[in-house]
């Protein structure tokens, strides 16, 4: 009730996979007096080319310009893109509300990040959104899933790529992961971008999908965590093939809402021998339960009830 008739701002950087992060909020907000700004703060440039204090000025200059009364942050644990603690704790001055909105606190390379806004107290909620519940956290702190707006899923084209995947092959395990099965399975690969305005073309390289995998590590490879793509899996109707892990499974069932996987070679076996009917079988499950249970709508009422 506090903040009807007000002003929520979103601070965040120029990755693609943050468009239905944005675009989810714009929806939720659309049905209250809320009125709602996203903000890039770092204006569509790459990192390496701000100068020291840039997306400071630019995060300052901005809620000094629109006074909000709620500011949901979210940013990078290094780099030029990630703002002095000063500049956070400032985002409080007006009396705003602030959330902390992390993309991968189940990793242990941002734990030292987000013990340093934990012991300063920086934000009023802090969000995790990768699902692991380890991490940092203060009792009224929140673990969710990445919200992501089913409008990008709307459109249901013909489906004619078997086994199809859109990510990056930064690691040395999924780069031999996607060989193999480029090579076995038939995988085809998206071209991918992580530009801002580019969503919508992974959204319907998804949708064209019968059958995606997933690769459930971390960045560090230290943690499992459950991965954006698992929504977008259930979303865009695709059958999701998960490696096995404890995270995943907290929130859906191994080998009925998803086919679970071990080993590559494992994996390479289930995907040459499983049926049409399986394949239909687990993305059903798999969307409905994202449908019922994992929407943006969902996710942020858990939020916003520790601050309202």
């Amino acid at each position: 009730e506090s903040i009807m008739n007000s002003l929520a701002l979103w601070l965040n950087v120029s990755s693609m996979n943050q468009e239905p992060v944005a675009s989810g909020l714009e929806a939720i907000f659309g049905k209250t007096k809320i009125d709602f700004q996203a903000y890039r703060y770092d204006e569509g440039k790459e990192a390496q080319f701000h100068y020291d204090g840039e997306v400071d000025h630019n995060i300052l200059r901005k809620v000094r310009e629109t006074k909000p009364d709620m500011v949901i942050y979210s940013g990078p644990a290094a780099g030029k893109c990630k703002p002095a603690l000063s500049t956070l704790l400032a985002l409080r001055e007006g009396g705003a509300k602030t959330i902390g909105y992390t993309l991968d606190g189940g990793c242990p390379e941002w734990h030292p990040l987000l013990e340093e806004y934990k012991a300063n107290n920086v934000f009023d909620v802090m969000v995790n959104t990768d699902g692991n519940p380890h991490w940092p956290k203060r009792q009224r702190d929140v673990t969710i899933l990445q919200t992501i707006d089913e409008r990008f899923y709307e459109a249901r084209p013909f489906k004619d790529i078997r086994l199809g995947f859109a990510g990056g092959n930064g690691s040395p395990h999924r780069r031999e992961a996607i060989a193999m099965l480029q090579e076995r399975c038939g995988l085809v690969m998206a071209e991918r971008s992580e530009a801002w305005g580019s969503y919508k073309q992974f959204a319907d390289f998804m949708l064209r999908c019968h059958m995606t995998v997933n690769f459930p590590e971390t960045g560090s490879g230290k943690a499992f965590h459950v991965k954006n793509r698992v929504i977008e899996a259930g979303y865009a109707g695709c059958c999701l093939f998960e490696k096995k892990n404890p995270i995943t499974a907290l929130y859906f069932e191994p080998n009925v809402d998803y086919v679970e996987y071990e080993t590559f070679a494992g994996l390479e076996n289930i995907i040459k021998n499983i049926s049409d009917s399986e394949v239909a079988f687990r993305a059903h499950n798999l969307a409905l339960k994202c449908r019922e249970l994992y929407t943006p709508e969902k996710a942020w009422q858990q939020v916003f009830s520790k601050i309202i």
